[in-house]
């Protein structure tokens, strides 16, 4: 029997996902969902936990400063956990791991905003700053991976999401080490999606 090669492709292409569509599910109904943001206690991660805690999922609240998650969680009128710890450390993350397992007994999605931002040019280059931002920006996702992908694995579902920048799309001013820790993180999370979509699981 003979295919027809154009009947085929055209075959193929309706069970494809739409290239410049969503590469997961979009999440509509947030009540009860457990969702550990990392890296919430100012700006982006601020906004979206107050956001997210308005459409009721429960929240588990990680950053460096103790004080500012005390202050955000008091505010909340959802059910949170307070997970001081610093992301460049796997032991602090595999702690605070257990402690949302403990409590709520799964984890739906966490969201990795853990991010800092240091100006630097070629004339102002500094190795230890853009090793410690490197560290921060990109290194310490492979930290949360070593503790989270075998929780999501275990439970078969669950999702993680990157949040990069616009510099990691091309070369910026005063992005000598910022923008390509971004750009690698956007390539990780796409080589992530490639690996655990397959298993249910998002990226």
């Amino acid at each position: 029997m003979r295919h027809d090669p154009e009947i085929l492709l055209n075959q193929r292409a309706a069970r494809a996902p739409d290239p410049h569509g969503a590469l997961n599910p979009r999440i509509l109904d947030w009540q009860g969902r457990r969702v550990w943001l990392v890296g919430a206690s100012s700006g982006i991660g601020e906004a979206l936990a107050r956001l997210l805690a308005a459409r009721g999922a429960h929240l588990a609240l990680s950053a460096r400063r103790g004080d500012a998650l005390r202050v955000l969680a008091a505010e909340l009128a959802v059910p949170t956990l307070e997970l001081p710890l610093d992301v460049t450390q796997v032991a602090p993350l595999r702690e605070a791991c257990r402690s949302v397992l403990d409590a709520w007994g799964g984890i739906d999605l966490v969201i990795w905003l853990a991010g800092n931002y240091r100006p630097m040019r070629a004339d102002n280059f500094n190795l230890q700053q853009a090793r410690d931002l490197l560290d921060t920006n990109l290194l310490s996702v492979y930290n949360g991976l070593e503790v989270l992908l075998p929780v999501f694995k275990a439970q078969g579902r669950g999702g993680l999401a990157l949040v990069s920048s616009v510099a990691g799309y091309c070369g910026l001013p005063r992005s000598l080490a910022y923008g390509p820790g971004k750009a690698a993180l956007i390539n990780l999370a796409e080589s992530l999606h490639i690996d655990l979509s397959p298993q249910g699981l998002g990226v």
